[in-house]
């Protein structure tokens, strides 16, 4: 009986989790209709995600420093900047970058901030980043991307 008092409580936390879960749905991000100009490159960003948060980076671009702030409130702030020069990345490079879960409970995904582009490491533009820049690609259960 007093095992079963003990598994009891984590039966009921692994059901609890489950249930959270059922209404989770993970995105790869893409942002294409960022308007990066010719000759630019991507030295920074700093992004904020809301009913998401972020699960997972394919990599962690060498060259770099980047912070995730997933807060409990589904509200979540990336940050990132070179250390070098030479890490600083063209604009495909964000692409398939971060993976993000969203619960619908929490609203829609929206995407916004700032990515920061230079030409000559002298001069930075700040583009503003709206949701309708970014692509947010279901990842299907089975991991399949559509």
């Amino acid at each position: 009986m007093r095992s079963l008092s003990r598994s009891v409580p984590f039966a009921l936390a692994l059901l609890l989790g489950a249930i959270g879960q059922a209404h989770a749905e993970n995105y790869v991000l893409t942002f294409d209709a960022v308007k990066v100009m010719p000759g630019e490159r991507i030295v920074g960003f700093d992004i904020k995600i809301k009913a998401a948060y972020v699960s997972s980076m394919k990599r962690v671009p060498l060259g770099w420093h980047i912070e995730i702030d997933n807060q409990p409130s589904w509200n979540t702030q990336v940050t990132g900047g070179i250390s070098i020069g030479a890490a600083a990345l063209d604009k495909d490079a964000l692409n398939h970058l971060f993976l993000v879960t969203t619960d619908k409970e929490m609203g829609a995904l929206e995407v916004t901030g700032e990515i920061v582009t230079t030409s000559d490491f002298e001069h930075e533009r700040h583009l503003a980043l709206k949701s309708s820049d970014v692509h947010a690609t279901l990842i299907p259960q089975n991991g399949n991307s559509k």
